[in-house]
């Protein structure tokens, strides 16, 4: 699979203002296309390109830099989407970040690391 598990983790586990963990089926729909689109790091083939034989296609053709949308329909999932994309990455960049302070808290203090007690800019004697 060319996810991680802790890459769907992420995707999973996060909550927002607007969107908390009561209403993650909210973006269930985002996170099958995130994991269906998401090449192999080896085979740099998705799971939708080797189910179909070709790459996931986008919901609206793109010419130029903007997109042209068939109906309205696919005009508002769009817009949709862009939003859902834009509250998840938000969301998995703030969770990346708690979890890399949490971890530091938690080697700090199992391996009882202090504060240095030198500043940047003070001389060292060799």
């Amino acid at each position: 699979m060319g996810m991680q598990s802790n890459q769907l983790n992420a995707l999973i586990r996060y909550s927002t203002p607007e969107i908390d963990d009561r209403d993650t089926e909210q973006l269930l729909p985002i996170i099958q296309m995130t994991i269906l689109a998401t090449t192999n790091e080896l085979t740099k083939i998705s799971p939708c390109e080797i189910l179909h034989g070709f790459p996931m296609p986008l919901p609206c053709p793109i010419t130029g830099d903007k997109p042209i949308f068939l109906s309205i329909a696919a005009e508002s999932y769009a817009k949709w989407l862009k939003v859902s994309l834009k509250l998840l990455h938000t969301a998995v960049y703030r969770n990346r970040i708690e979890g890399k302070e949490q971890m530091k808290e938690k080697y700090d203090k199992r391996h009882n690391v202090k504060e240095p007690d030198f500043k940047t800019g003070r001389k060292v004697l060799l």
